[in-house]
């Protein structure tokens, strides 16, 4: 059964709510604990995440293996990478601000649609997107003057973006034939994984606050 307009500006409006209340519950969780590591912040989120996912199933876990075409895989990979970038920009510059420049995604997507999935991008959507894309340069520019030169920060939210909008390609491949349980659980899988082989490599610093730890967890639940 197919989704209708309203039903799908609803869910789309469900998907940011709940993203943005992930992101200030890891912005918060920085605040609370400064020395907990993006890595640890990441596993907590996509962890969790996974958990839910299993929960969900009820352990069949055929459920949520799906049929492992590429796309699901380009999407774990690609979804992890921009989870830890915009986990990172969060850490490095502030949650508002690391949200518009990991929403870049959009001039990507409508770049590389036509080319990669043959979809046409109308000219209100590019002027749209242009204006955006200006303002994120206005807001994202470093304040020299106020000692705001953090290019790091920005640089990984830029690059959260590139990386999204890839996931968000691949996932318009793999729903073809694959379910959006299917399509998360390659993403939370490949990014756990991804933070547990990362925090071999670091000398990763975890936050005995019970607080910081439930707003981690948080960020997992709101991104379910």
């Amino acid at each position: 059964m197919g989704v209708g307009p309203i039903s799908a500006v609803w869910r789309m409006l469900g998907a940011s709510a709940g993203f943005a209340f992930m992101s200030m519950c890891v912005a918060a969780a920085h605040q609370r604990s400064p020395e907990t590591h993006t890595l640890v912040a990441s596993l907590a989120r996509a962890g969790v995440n996974l958990a839910a996912l299993v929960v969900i199933t009820r352990g069949q876990i055929p459920l949520l293996v799906g049929d492992g075409r590429p796309a699901l895989w380009i999407r774990g990979v690609t979804g992890a990478a921009s989870l830890l970038l915009y986990f990172a920009a969060i850490d490095h510059t502030s949650a508002g601000e690391a949200a518009f420049l990991n929403n870049t995604s959009a001039f990507w997507v409508a770049a590389l649609a036509p080319v990669l999935l043959g979809e046409a991008t109308r000219g209100n959507t590019w002027i749209a997107i242009a204006g955006s894309v200006v303002g994120t340069a206005l807001l994202g520019w470093p304040r020299v003057d106020a000692g705001d030169t953090d290019w790091a920060g920005r640089a990984f939210g830029l690059i959260s973006g590139l990386t999204a909008a890839i996931a968000y390609l691949s996932v318009r491949r793999a729903s073809v034939s694959n379910g959006p349980t299917v399509i998360v659980f390659y993403f939370t899988l490949l990014a756990t994984i991804a933070c547990l082989v990362g925090l071999l490599f670091v000398d990763e610093s975890w936050p005995n606050d019970p607080g910081t730890w439930l707003l981690l967890v948080g960020s997992g639940l709101f991104a379910t």
